[in-house]
């Protein structure tokens, strides 16, 4: 998910996994893009592959893009030695409360058969995502908000909290 040329957009309790598959594109999983103003990204599971980027640099004509209670993960680090952000040109979105750890999803796997984005039990993205700025229900329609605060990402945690 990309925005370009936008403001006043909010990506919120999304999991982006492995995007960007094509060898020949090294774009982020979730994106405040260029020209843009008032950018936010919260809430959400950023699972980046190998070697891709991961989610905080964009250009300087951009303003007001945060990333806000977000798991990123992957060994991209934003460095365009280790396949990371732009570099000249950019500057880094103002980050806030963002965990860099393993998501800890059931089965992570780009076959829809068997892929189970569910998180673990011990799953650091358990209770925390922003409440203020959470959705009610999440992707399956399970009410959110049934531990101490809501889940990250797009599926709450059936995990009996």
């Amino acid at each position: 998910m990309h925005s370009y040329a936008a403001n006043h957009v909010d990506f919120i309790h999304n999991t982006a996994y492995h995007n960007a598959q094509s060898p020949e594109l090294n774009w982020r999983q979730i994106s405040g893009g260029g020209r843009c103003r008032d950018i936010l990204v919260a809430n959400n599971i950023l699972h980046a592959q190998e070697g891709r980027t991961l989610d905080t640099n964009l250009s300087f004509q951009s303003s007001g893009i945060t990333y806000r209670n977000n798991i990123i993960f992957g060994d991209g680090d934003n460095d365009r030695r280790a396949g990371g952000a732009p570099g000249k040109g950019s500057k880094a979105a103002t980050l806030e409360n963002n965990i860099n750890a393993d998501p800890l999803f059931v089965n992570p796997s780009l076959d829809p058969e068997t892929a189970d984005f569910q998180l673990r039990a011990c799953s650091p993205a358990i209770d925390a995502a922003d409440p203020g700025i959470s959705s009610l229900v999440d992707k399956t329609g399970t009410v959110r908000l049934q531990g101490k605060a809501p889940d990250l990402g797009a599926l709450e945690a059936l995990t009996g909290k």
